[in-house]
């Protein structure tokens, strides 16, 4: 059985203030990083294999492994 969840970021007006493809690049690739290391850090789940990064961090995704009691 697979599931997912899905995260939607809403921009606010500090991201929309960045004036640079670059730098509005680097913040998404910084909240990816913040969400896998919260992941990484939680002693129930494990990450994955490397995470898929498309359109510019506009879309990431990585498996996240926890126990299932059957």
């Amino acid at each position: 059985m697979s599931e997912d969840v899905d995260i939607k970021l809403v921009p606010n007006e500090v991201f929309h203030d960045l004036t640079s493809r670059n730098a509005r690049r680097k913040a998404r690739k910084a909240v990816k990083q913040h969400i896998q290391s919260l992941v990484a850090e939680n002693n129930t789940f494990k990450t994955g294999e490397q995470a898929t990064v498309k359109d510019e961090y506009r879309y990431f995704s990585f498996d996240v492994r926890y126990p299932q009691a059957h």
